[in-house]
């Protein structure tokens, strides 16, 4: 399909019904703008706006859903667990930061390729403020600020003093002697995390997802919640605390007092 405006909206019905049993309504909703900055930058109409289009996007989410796939929840206790595993290689000194970074900041892959070493502030406790200077709903670069522990800074300073990273340059960079001091590539950090925890599943994402349900199981509120991911609402957090909801809800709840009562009637009629 050809995307030189205008498009006919007919055109872009047909395009959504035939995208809609293959891809996500997140994706169909990605070429849709694509549309329709396509069109603002040629001063024509946008498509999307007429209700053929806006029919065909409503009928593709009725029968298709808006199920979006969540990356799968990578906790502290899991994070700690694999530091504990590595060694003190150039490799795995790099890669211990960027765990705990990642652990403790529940930073996006795209702000760790953005880390360099004097967005790191050391507090007077060993901890440190970490400066988001923009993020994926940072549009305009006003900035953001992180947590990290002081198992984090001391894992920072250890790859610096091994690498010699000015302030000025990229905090993760290729784990070579004399390499690149380019920052890595956002897909890395997937590679890293998969290649220390030996899970297969997870994502850049997964410390995100995990940090939420660390912080639920601990009973932080919503707005920390909120703070620490750098929100702007509670709709993402939550969704990714749905299934660690679940397991809290008042059915759990009513399952595990009865199965308690059954294990208390079948004690007491071995002892008899």
């Amino acid at each position: 399909m050809s995307f030189e405006p205008p498009l006919c909206p007919f055109v872009v019905a047909r395009m959504i019904d035939d995208l809609a049993p293959k891809y996500s309504m997140g994706t169909i909703e990605v070429i849709l703008s694509a549309v329709t900055e396509i069109h603002r930058a040629n001063f024509m109409r946008s498509p999307r706006s007429h209700p053929i289009v806006q029919l065909a996007f409503v009928a593709a989410k009725k029968n298709f859903g808006t199920y979006a796939r969540q990356a799968p929840p990578l906790c502290r206790s899991e994070i700690l667990k694999a530091v504990a595993r590595m060694g003190g290689s150039r490799l795995e000194k790099r890669d211990k930061a960027v765990l705990l970074v990642a652990s403790d900041s529940w930073c996006r892959s795209s702000e760790m390729a953005a880390l360099r070493m004097q967005d790191m502030e050391v507090q007077d406790d060993g901890s440190a403020i970490l400066l988001i200077a923009r993020s994926k709903t940072d549009r305009f670069s006003a900035g953001g600020h992180a947590y990290l522990s002081r198992e984090a800074v001391s894992a920072i300073l250890d790859w610096q003093n091994i690498t010699g990273l000015r302030q000025s340059e990229p905090m993760f960079i290729t784990s070579y002697d004399n390499g690149s001091r380019k920052p890595l590539l956002s897909v890395t950090f997937t590679q890293i995390l998969r290649r220390a925890t030996g899970r297969k599943d997870v994502s850049s994402h997964s410390t995100r997802v995990g940090g939420v349900h660390d912080a639920m199981r601990i009973g932080c509120d919503m707005a920390s919640i909120i703070v620490s991911g750098r929100w702007k609402s509670a709709e993402m957090p939550a969704r990714y605390g749905s299934r660690f909801l679940v397991g809290q809800s008042a059915a759990a709840r009513v399952a595990a007092s009865h199965r308690q009562k059954v294990e208390e009637m079948v004690m007491d009629h071995q002892i008899v």
